[in-house]
């Protein structure tokens, strides 16, 4: 079983948080949170992304990272969490993430923490 290891990153939105409205904002813009981490070496490395958010939902709604299942969770402030293995590879890279709500429910990001997985 892998113990959480030190944080990576931490994503912030000045001032407060990033709030997505598609009654306000065109089908056409595409309304996700997009962070990234730059991995240092081509070896294996599992993350587990916090993300701290907030639905307009008053019942559940549903949010997709990448092209993942969607996750459903509660309405109003929630923290959803996801594990990603990066494969091997020559060198250091980035990798970002795209999460975004799936039922085009308002919504709100305030911040995301990457930790990286060891054993």
């Amino acid at each position: 079983m892998s113990r959480i290891g030190r944080r990576q990153r931490e994503c912030f939105v000045h001032p407060w948080h990033a709030a997505f409205n598609p009654n306000s904002i065109p089908a056409s813009v595409t309304q996700v949170v997009a962070p990234s981490i730059r991995i240092p070496d081509g070896d294996s490395h599992t993350y587990r992304l916090v993300f701290h958010l907030s639905s307009a939902s008053t019942t559940s709604t549903l949010f997709q990272l990448d092209d993942r299942t969607p996750v459903t969770v509660a309405g109003g402030d929630v923290t959803v969490e996801f594990t990603y293995t990066a494969a091997p590879t020559t060198g250091e890279r980035w990798q970002s993430w795209r999460l975004g709500n799936v039922n085009s429910d308002i919504w709100r990001f305030y911040s995301c923490d990457i930790y990286e997985q060891t054993n």
